[in-house]
């Protein structure tokens, strides 16, 4: 299981990511479908030939939505809680965010990588949040919940993250069959806890939101993942026409390995306003080469969006590349992968 993380720690995750896979014969698995619309890729162990761009274009059904320039971002205090959850196919990602000013960041489920979305508490509702967290009875410590009867099965899980006083505490359980745990009533209220969590505006009382509704959240950063391509595809677009954040070129060098998704993918994090100039000249150039949009831009970056590109080609040599963009989370996992 591989996940990109932006904070330290992450140790009782770590260690019921290992449990879930252990109790399989075959072990989980971290394959993720392809990213692109019409394309997927087997990773090769060969060194890869360098490609020369192809034009390949295609009718172009609408045009490119405007890239623009990248707002404001908005800031935040320190992380009180974080809600995550990762399945079978291994890697984990927050589904809300608490901070200590009552902000509240969850990601809405729409398109490729879900919008970050914003909405504040008031003193009442941090008051009702904190309260639940304590009448559970298992954050005086890092637990993750112990298994009795391995089951012969894979399942998901959960954790809550508080963060307080420079410590954080991490508690965990997977999703398994009856029978897999003892009996405990404060497990069982740690799993009603989660599940409010995932349902945050039913949960907390109306009294204690300072905003009457939920509103885009925009971050400051961008995760970026360059993704191998291992078949014989023509390349649409060429890297050197391109404006490529610092960092970024060559690929190989970028970022951190990400091989759950291919032997020499990468990925990393770059700035909004990079982000937005490298969004914009692939679009450009895409609309030049009469490549549609539909399947990889969908949504404005400036509405939350993500952005994929065409293939690209290389020039420092290999396969070519696509470019994968989405707002980076501003919990503990900037960017997540596998959902």
């Amino acid at each position: 299981m591989l996940i990109w993380c932006r904070a330290t720690g992450g140790v009782v995750l770590r260690v019921l990511a290992v449990l879930t896979c252990a109790i399989l014969v075959a072990g989980c698995t971290a394959d993720r479908p392809s990213l692109t619309p019409a394309h997927s890729g087997t990773a090769a162990s060969t060194t890869p030939a360098t490609k020369s761009p192809t034009a390949s274009p295609r009718p172009v059904t609408s045009p490119w939505p405007a890239v623009g320039q990248a707002p404001v971002a908005d800031t935040v205090a320190d992380l009180y809680l974080s809600f995550q959850v990762w399945g079978d196919f291994g890697g984990s990602f927050e589904m809300l965010m608490v901070f200590a000013d009552g902000r509240v960041v969850d990601q809405a489920g729409d398109g490729r990588h879900g919008r970050y979305m914003s909405r504040r508490l008031n003193q009442t509702g941090m008051d009702f949040i904190r309260a639940q967290i304590a009448r559970v009875g298992l954050f005086d410590k890092s637990q993750t919940r112990k298994v009795v009867q391995p089951p012969n099965c894979c399942g998901g899980g959960k954790l809550v993250s508080i963060v307080s006083g420079g410590k954080t505490i991490e508690v965990a359980d997977a999703t398994l069959p009856p029978g897999s745990y003892a009996p405990s009533a404060a497990w069982d209220r740690f799993d009603e806890l989660a599940k409010s969590l995932a349902q945050p505006e039913s949960w907390i009382p109306s009294a204690g939101w300072s905003d009457k509704a939920r509103s885009l959240f925009r971050s400051g950063t961008f995760c970026l993942m360059l993704e191998r391509d291992y078949q014989d595809e023509p390349t649409t677009l060429a890297a050197a026409e391109l404006t490529w954040p610092a960092g970024v070129r060559p690929f190989a060098s970028f970022g951190e390995p990400n091989t759950s998704t291919g032997a020499d993918n990468r990925l990393g994090t770059v700035p909004a306003a990079a982000a937005y100039q490298l969004a914009a000249s692939i679009a450009d150039r895409a609309t030049a080469a009469s490549v549609s949009p539909d399947g990889f831009y969908d949504t404005p970056l400036s509405d939350g969006g993500s952005l994929l590109s065409p293939w690209i080609a290389d020039p420092d040599g290999g396969y070519p590349v696509t470019v994968d963009l989405w707002p980076a989370s501003p919990g503990l996992i900037a960017c997540s992968v596998s959902h």
